[in-house]
């Protein structure tokens, strides 16, 4: 509409120029000339106004075009928002159920062995090969504790724990910690062998004269 409208404008300001050049040069009757541009100045105001209010609604139009974008923007992202936080919440539901159903296991188990080993003749039970599977059964809280303090950095406070409770502990010196690469239940894994290790009780160090 506003094309047309604009198109309508420039004939009509074509015509009345064109009207002016006659008058200026003389040709045809100057009265009848000058009836036709004060008609063609009408219907240039006409359509000046008509333009006026086709690009003022064209501007509003476009405003509200721009509202409804950003509305728009802002409900892409909140839904964007809405998915992350539903895929975390799921994840981390996921993981903590994991966490209960290997617990429930654990503690089923350690009951297991533990009956199994109470069972075994001590000839039969000296045949096993798994002195971690032993140890968990005697001592899981320990170990599950201990392992924990090592899971989280605390390498001072795990060989602490170890040496109250008999074990040996290890040296504040020694290395430890999770690899760049290594994910939480390699690491894990990792925490639990080496606190069967630091509560296993130290040996004693014998000197020069014990050698034989």
């Amino acid at each position: 509409m506003i094309a047309n409208l604009e198109r309508q404008e420039a004939e009509l300001n074509d015509e009345k120029a064109r009207l002016e050049s006659d008058i200026e040069n003389g040709a045809g009757d100057v009265s009848e000339l000058r009836c036709r541009i004060a008609e063609l100045e009408k219907q240039l105001e006409t359509t000046g106004q008509k333009l006026a209010d086709k690009r003022d609604k064209l501007k509003t139009a476009d405003r509200k075009l721009a509202d409804l974008q950003k509305e728009l923007d802002s409900l892409s992202e909140k839904r964007d928002n809405a998915q992350k936080n539903f895929h975390e919440f799921t994840e981390k539901n996921q993981e903590q159920v994991r966490m209960r159903l290997t617990d429930a296991v654990f503690a089923r188990m350690v009951v297991d062995v533990r009956s199994l080993l109470d069972a075994m003749p001590p000839e039969q039970k000296d045949d096993i090969d798994g002195d971690f599977l032993i140890a968990i059964a005697e001592q899981p809280n320990e170990i599950l504790k201990c392992a924990m303090y090592l899971f989280f950095g605390y390498l001072d406070g795990a060989s602490q724990f170890a040496q109250s409770c008999g074990g040996g502990g290890t040296s504040s010196d020694l290395p430890w910690g999770r690899n760049p690469d290594e994910d939480d239940r390699r690491f894990a894994y990792r925490c639990m062998m080496q606190a069967h290790k630091m509560l296993k009780p130290s040996q004693p160090k014998r000197g020069m004269g014990g050698r034989r």
